[in-house]
């Protein structure tokens, strides 16, 4: 809950769409009320267009897959890197994809 209100504190509010990437490396254990509340995107401002988990330890890669694949329904999709980089070039293109998609509607509906 912490992580959602130090994200949405730095969220540059001319921007609606937003994304994460974060490092899991040294987490032990992930309590079942924080993924709940990061499942459902309570408190999120914007619009996630997704998240990315990152780890280089083989404990932060289970609770990754974990998280990834015995959470609950997401708004947003959630993806597993071991490559900080890698993980970054992922989220910045669902990003652009997104600045299309509404760059074409606007010009669709003007």
């Amino acid at each position: 809950m912490r992580l959602i209100s130090t994200t949405n504190a730095m969220l540059d509010q001319k921007h609606g769409n937003r994304g994460g990437v974060y490092d899991l490396s040294r987490i032990a254990y992930v309590h079942d009320d924080a993924r709940q509340y990061l499942a459902s995107g309570a408190d999120v401002i914007g619009n996630v267009v997704g998240v990315a988990l990152i780890s280089t330890t083989f404990l932060g890669k289970m609770i990754s897959n974990l998280f990834i694949t015995l959470g609950a329904p997401r708004k947003f999709e959630v993806r597993f890197f071991e490559n900080p980089i890698r993980a970054e070039h992922w989220l910045r293109s669902k990003m652009n994809e997104l600045e299309m998609k509404e760059r074409a509607h606007e010009k669709n509906v003007a």
